[in-house]
C-alpha cells in the first residue's frame, strides 16, 4: 500500500492490516472502516495523496460513516481494493483542493467542502487562541475591576458574536465577517470570563467587625501542611462562624469568604493537620497583605490567585481548637492526604532533614519542605527549576507510564487487534502525567506540560501537526482559561519560554530527516575497503555526539532563559551552565525516578539521599565561586518583551549578519543606560527610597554615583529577614551593585536584623554603626560579599560630600561605651542621627533629608539644644521610633518642621505603632504623615520636592485597600 513517503510504525502497519482484512472476511467492512478512521491516523497515511475529499458516505445498515470518514479522500473510499467489497453507496466528490495551497493545508482545516479558503481555518486557529490570551492580559492590566453590568454587557456581545459566525455562510463576502466575529468574541471571553471571576473574588472580604478581635471559625482543611519556623500553614475553607456554629461538612449558606490560610503556632495540638479534617477554632483575622517594594514578588496575588481572602492566626486560648470531623478514606482531600503520607514516609525513611526536604520537593511538590538553605544553594547556581517540579518531571513520568503500557498492551492480541498499542499508550502516558502533575501540586510549570502533552496526543491521533508555536499559544490559553492570574507569575514565563527554544531548535533543525551515514557518530564508513568500527568505538563516538547535543542543548537553553530570568528576579546565574550540565541528568534521570519508585519500595529513598547528598556538596562548592551571579536592574515591560524576542530570534539557523541586526535589542543584558529603569538614580540631588520592610527601618539614599543604606530592616522570624527579602531584591532592581556606605543606627533587631544578609549579598565599603563592642557584625564573615568593610562608629561631627550632597552625623555625641555581651542594650539612646541635605545654590533647590533611628524625648532635647533649629531643619524627616508614644516631641518637631514625614511601621505590628496622640502632634504642625502599610515603598525626590507611594504606582485591583494600619 501507499504511504506517500511516510513511514509508519511495523506494529501500527500490522494492527490496520489485520483490522482491515477481518473487516473484509468478516461483511464489515462498512462498521471497521469506520473505526479504523476513527481510532487514528492509519487509513490516512495509506491514502495522503488523495485530492478529493468525501462529505458523507453511507452504509445501508449500519447508516452514514461520520467523523474521520468524512474528511478521508475519495481515492481511499472508490479505487482501492478493500473498499471494492464494502456494501456501500458511492460517495460524492467534490472538487479538489485548489492548486494555489498545499493540499496538507486543504486537509489540516477538515472543512467539508474546498470551496471555503483553507487560510481562514488556520487564521482563526492562530487567532483565536492569541485573542484569548489577549483579553486575559488585558484584565489583568486594570488599576480597577469594571462593574459587573460591564462584564455581562461584554458576554452578551462575545455569544452574539459567535451566533453570526455559526449564522453567516460561508460564501464572501462573509468571511472575513465570520473570522473577525471569532476573533472579537475570544477576546471579550477572555476578558470578560476573568473580570467576572475577579469581581466574584473582590466581594469576598473579612467583615469590619472581625478587626482587631478573635473570632470563632469553623474550617476544613484543604491543602498540603507547609511546616515554618514558627508552626504551620495551611489553606483552609470556612464552614460557619461565629453563631453559625460548626455545620458539618456542608458549609454555610451566607459566609464572608469561602477560602482562608491558616497560621498555627508551634505547641499547638492540631499541627498535625491532615486535609479534609474539620475543626473548630478561635483565630484573629486579617486580610492577606503583603509588603510592596521596587523589585519584590507580588506578595497578595499568589493568595488571590488561589481564592484565600482571608489570614488566620489560630489561638489557644480561652478555647483549644476541638477537631469535629475526622479525614477518611476517599473523603474529600484525599489527594492531598495522600501527598502528605509519601511526604511523611520519606521523612522517616530518610535521616538528613535536608535531604528529605529535597526528595519530598522532587516527589510531591512540596517546595517548603527544602531549607533556606540549600534554596540559597540552588538559586545561585541556577538551578531551582531542577529540584522543582518542571515539565521535564512530568514528560518523564508519562513517558514510562507509556511505554510500559505499549510493551505490555502489545503483548495480548486481542487487545492489540480492538485498540492500537500506540494509541493506548499515548493516551495512558498522557493520563500518567496528569496524574503526576495532580499529586505534585498542579504548578503552573506542570498544568503547562499536560495540557501540551493533550494537544499534542489530540494532533497524533487525527493525523495532524501543528507548527510549535501555535501548540504553546493553545497550552497558554489553556493555561489562562483555568488560571488567568499565572499571566503575572515568573514560572509561567519560564516555563513557555524554555518549551518553546527547545521545539524551535528541533524544528528548525527538522528532526524527522536521516542524517548522512559518513557523518553519523558510530557508523561504518562508505567505500568497498571500507571496515566498520569496532562495537567500542562505536559506543564512544555515540556518548561523544550525545555529550555535544547536550552541551549544546544546554547552552541553548540557558541563553535563552537569561533575558528572563533577568527580567523577573534581576539576577543571573553564570555558574548555572556547569551546574546544569551536572544537576539535569542526576536529578531528572537518577533522582527523581527514585523519588517516585520509593513510594512502591521505600529503601530506594535512601539511595537517593546519597544522590542529593553529593550534588549538594557540588553545587555548593560551585556557589563558593567568585562572581558566579550576574545582577540587572528592574527593566520596562517593552523592553523586555523586545529582549526576549531578540534572544529567540538569534536562535534560529539565520545568517549571521541578519543575528547583528538582533544585537542592540540584548544589549541591556550587560548594560541598562539609567534613563531606561524603572526607578533611575538622579542627576542631581538625592533621591531617598523608604523600603516597607515591615516593622522596622531600610532608608536608601542615592546620589548621582553613590548609595547609602541607613539600617538593613528587621529579621523575620528565625529563618527570614528583610535584608534577603527586601533590601537585596530592592538593590538590585534599582541597579545598585555597591553600597558606599551602610549605616546601622543601632543593634535592635529591627534595625540591623537583615545587616548580615546586606554584608553577604553586595559589596560594602564603609560599615558606620553605633553597634557596641564585640558585635558579631562587627566581626569578619565568609559570607560577606567583597572585602571586609571599614567599620566607624557614629559621632556627631563627621561629615562627607557625595555629588554635591552633604551628609552630617548629628548623634551619638561620643562613641558606645559598653560591650556586647548577648543581651539587649539600650541602643535606643545612642541611635544614630544622620542629615542629608543639598545646599542653597548646589542644585535646583534646597532640600534636606533627618533619619533619627530610634531616639527618644531625652535625646530629641538634647539635640535641639546642641545644633539648633537651623541645622534640624529639614524637608522630609524619618519618624523617630517608628511613632512611639516616647518619640516626635514638641521640640523636635518645631525644629525640624518637615514638609513631610514618612512613618516605617508593621501591619496591625504588638506595639502600637504609630501612636494616635503622636499622629495628631503631626496634624496640628500641618505635616503630611506617610505610612508604609498603605503606601509600601515611599520614594522621594530632592529635585521635584515632591514624594510618591509605590503601592499607587504599581496599583492593581487585588491589592488589599484596607485594614493595613
Amino acid at each position: 500500500m501507499d504511504t506517500g513517503g511516510r513511514v509508519m510504525p511495523r506494529a501500527s502497519r500490522r494492527w490496520a492490516m489485520l483490522m482491515m482484512a477481518r473487516a473484509t472476511r468478516r461483511g464489515e467492512a462498512g462498521a471497521r472502516v469506520r473505526r479504523v478512521v476513527w481510532r487514528g491516523w492509519y487509513m490516512r497515511a495509506f491514502y495522503p495523496a488523495a485530492g478529493g475529499m468525501v462529505r458523507r458516505s453511507s452504509h445501508p445498515q449500519r447508516g452514514p460513516v461520520r467523523g474521520w470518514a468524512s474528511r478521508c479522500s475519495g481515492a481511499m473510499l472508490t479505487g482501492s481494493a478493500l473498499n471494492q467489497s464494502m456494501p456501500v453507496a458511492p460517495p460524492v466528490v467534490l472538487p479538489r483542493c485548489p492548486t494555489s495551497l498545499p493540499a496538507s493545508r486543504c486537509r489540516s482545516v477538515g472543512l467539508a467542502e474546498f470551496r471555503v479558503d483553507a487560510s481562514m481555518g488556520w487564521s482563526l486557529a492562530w487567532l483565536c487562541p492569541l485573542a484569548w490570551v489577549a483579553g486575559t492580559a488585558i484584565q489583568l492590566a486594570q488599576r480597577t475591576v469594571s462593574s459587573p453590568a460591564v462584564h455581562a454587557l461584554a458576554m452578551a456581545v462575545a455569544v452574539g458574536l459567535m451566533a453570526f459566525a455559526v449564522w453567516a455562510t460561508r460564501r464572501p463576502p462573509y468571511w472575513l465577517g465570520r473570522g473577525a466575529a471569532c476573533v472579537a468574541a475570544a477576546l471579550l471571553l477572555g476578558w470578560g470570563l476573568t473580570g467576572m471571576r475577579a469581581t466574584a473574588r473582590l466581594a469576598e472580604a473579612v467583615p469590619s467587625g472581625w478587626q482587631g478581635r478573635e473570632v470563632s471559625l469553623c474550617v476544613q482543611i484543604d491543602g498540603l501542611p507547609a511546616r515554618t519556623a514558627w508552626g504551620v500553614r495551611v489553606d483552609a475553607i470556612l464552614l460557619g462562624a461565629e453563631e453559625q456554629g460548626c455545620p458539618g461538612a456542608r458549609p454555610a449558606r451566607k459566609r464572608p469568604f469561602q477560602r482562608l490560610q491558616l497560621q498555627v503556632p508551634e505547641g499547638l495540638a492540631m499541627t498535625a493537620l491532615r486535609s479534609g479534617e474539620v475543626w473548630q477554632l478561635r483565630a484573629r483575622v486579617r486580610a492577606p497583605d503583603g509588603l510592596a517594594n521596587p523589585g519584590g514578588h507580588d506578595a497578595e496575588l499568589g493568595p488571590f490567585a488561589r481564592g484565600v481572602r482571608a489570614v488566620a492566626s489560630v489561638r489557644a486560648r480561652p478555647e483549644a481548637p476541638v477537631r469535629m470531623a475526622a479525614a477518611e478514606g476517599w473523603s474529600a482531600g484525599w489527594v492531598e492526604r495522600a501527598r502528605h503520607a509519601v511526604r511523611e514516609a520519606i521523612a522517616q525513611a530518610v535521616d538528613n532533614p535536608a535531604s528529605a526536604g529535597v526528595l519530598a520537593g522532587l516527589a510531591v511538590g512540596d517546595q517548603s519542605a527544602i531549607e533556606r538553605d540549600d534554596w540559597a544553594i540552588f538559586r545561585q547556581t541556577g538551578v531551582a527549576h531542577v529540584v522543582a517540579i518542571s515539565g521535564t518531571h512530568v514528560v518523564i513520568c508519562g513517558w514510562l507510564v507509556a511505554w510500559l503500557v505499549r510493551r505490555l498492551w502489545g503483548r495480548v492480541p486481542a487487545l492489540a487487534l480492538r485498540w492500537p498499542a500506540p494509541e493506548v499508550a499515548r493516551w495512558v502516558g498522557v493520563a500518567g502525567a496528569a496524574g503526576y502533575a495532580v499529586l505534585a501540586g498542579w504548578g503552573l510549570p506542570a498544568q503547562r506540560t499536560v495540557w501540551m502533552l493533550l494537544i499534542v496526543s489530540l494532533l497524533r491521533s487525527g493525523a495532524r501537526r501543528w507548527p510549535w508555536p501555535l501548540v504553546c499559544l493553545w497550552a497558554a490559553a489553556g493555561v489562562l482559561a483555568f488560571e488567568p492570574w499565572a499571566w503575572r507569575q515568573a514560572g509561567f514565563w519560564l516555563s513557555f519560554v524554555a518549551v518553546a527554544v527547545l521545539m524551535n531548535d528541533g524544528s528548525a533543525r527538522q528532526p524527522g530527516r536521516e542524517p548522512e551515514p559518513d557523518k553519523e557518530a558510530g557508523s561504518p564508513p562508505n567505500g568497498p575497503d571500507a571496515r566498520p568500527a569496532r562495537p567500542s568505538r562505536r559506543r564512544a563516538q555515540a556518548l561523544w555526539a550525545q555529550g555535544r547535543e547536550l552541551l549544546r542543548v544546554q547552552v541553548l537553553v540557558t541563553l535563552s532563559l537569561a533575558p528572563v530570568t533577568l527580567a523577573c528576579f534581576q539576577q543571573f546565574s553564570l555558574i548555572g551552565l556547569v551546574a546544569n550540565l551536572v544537576a539535569i541528568p542526576v536529578f531528572t534521570l537518577l533522582i527523581t525516578p527514585m523519588a517516585l519508585l520509593g513510594v512502591v519500595w521505600s529503601p530506594v529513598w535512601v539511595l537517593a539521599a546519597h544522590g542529593v547528598d553529593g550534588m549538594r556538596s557540588v553545587l555548593g562548592w560551585l556557589a563558593e565561586v567568585p562572581h558566579a551571579t550576574w545582577s540587572s536592574p528592574e527593566m520596562p515591560l517593552g523592553l523586555t518583551v523586545g529582549m526576549v524576542a531578540a534572544g529567540m530570534l538569534c536562535l534560529r539557523p539565520w545568517p549571521w549578519r541578519l543575528k547583528l541586526l538582533l544585537g542592540p535589542l540584548l544589549l541591556p543584558l550587560a548594560w541598562l543606560p539609567p534613563a531606561w529603569r524603572v526607578l533611575p538614580p538622579p542627576a542631581h540631588g538625592f533621591q531617598v527610597v523608604a523600603a516597607d520592610v515591615g516593622q522596622g527601618s531600610a532608608v536608601l539614599v542615592r546620589t548621582a554615583r553613590h548609595a547609602l543604606l541607613f539600617d538593613a530592616g528587621p529579621a523575620m522570624g528565625r529563618e527570614h529577614d528583610a535584608g534577603e527579602r527586601v533590601v537585596l531584591p530592592l538593590l538590585r532592581a534599582l541597579g545598585v551593585a555597591q553600597l558606599d556606605t551602610l549605616m546601622l543606627s543601632h543593634e535592635d533587631a529591627d534595625h540591623a536584623g537583615g545587616a548580615r544578609a546586606v554584608l553577604g549579598g553586595v559589596p560594602v565599603m564603609t560599615l558606620h554603626h553605633s553597634l557596641p563592642a564585640g558585635h558579631p557584625l562587627l566581626t569578619p564573615s565568609r559570607e560577606a560579599s567583597g572585602p571586609r568593610p571599614e567599620a566607624r562608629p557614629c559621632e556627631a561631627g563627621q561629615v562627607w560630600t557625595w555629588d554635591g550632597v552633604r551628609f552630617e552625623v548629628l548623634h551619638p555625641f561620643a562613641p558606645r561605651p559598653d560591650r556586647f555581651d548577648g543581651r539587649r542594650g539600650d541602643g535606643n539612646a545612642h541611635s544614630c542621627v544622620l542629615k542629608v541635605s543639598v545646599p542653597a545654590g548646589a542644585g535646583p533647590a534646597a532640600a534636606s533629608l533627618l533619619l533619627t533611628g530610634d531616639i527618644g524625648h531625652a535625646e530629641e532635647r538634647a539635640l535641639v539644644a546642641r545644633h539648633g533649629a537651623n541645622a534640624l531643619s529639614s524637608t522630609v524627616l524619618v519618624v523617630p521610633h517608628h511613632g512611639s508614644a516616647g518619640s516626635s516631641g514638641e521640640a523636635l518637631l518645631k525644629a525640624v518642621q518637615p514638609r513631610e514625614a514618612v512613618v516605617q511601621v508593621g501591619r496591625r505590628n504588638a506595639y502600637g505603632h504609630p501612636s494616635p496622640g503622636v499622629m495628631q502632634r503631626y496634624t496640628q504642625h500641618g505635616i503630611a504623615v506617610r505610612g508604609t502599610p498603605a503606601c509600601g515603598a515611599w520614594t522621594w525626590d530632592s529635585t521635584a520636592l515632591r514624594g510618591s507611594c509605590w503601592r499607587d504606582t504599581t496599583a492593581r485591583y487585588w491589592f488589599v485597600r484596607d485594614g493595613r494600619d
